[in-house]
């Protein structure tokens, strides 16, 4: 029985991908599309909010938010 030929019909030999090498290239593909979606959002969402407010529960709030946004920046690979 002939072994069945790729999409375009022309016969090549093919490398073998290990199922951590096809993890990897789908790991690196999810990377790129989240930074894609992360430029498309307007600065200021991962940007560091310096300010001290007076009310405790709207400061808990802003560092709540602050370690979020770290947390992105970290995952995507951005330093602020």
């Amino acid at each position: 029985m002939p072994a069945p030929k790729g999409g375009s019909g022309v016969s090549s030999p093919k490398l073998r991908r290990t199922q951590v090498e096809a993890i990897d290239d789908l790991t690196a593909q999810l990377r790129l599309s989240n930074q894609l979606t992360a430029l498309a959002l307007p600065a200021a969402v991962l940007r560091h909010d310096e300010k001290t407010y007076t009310n405790p529960v709207t400061q808990a709030a802003v560092e709540e938010k602050n370690a979020r946004r770290a947390e992105v920046r970290a995952a995507l690979g951005w330093e602020q």
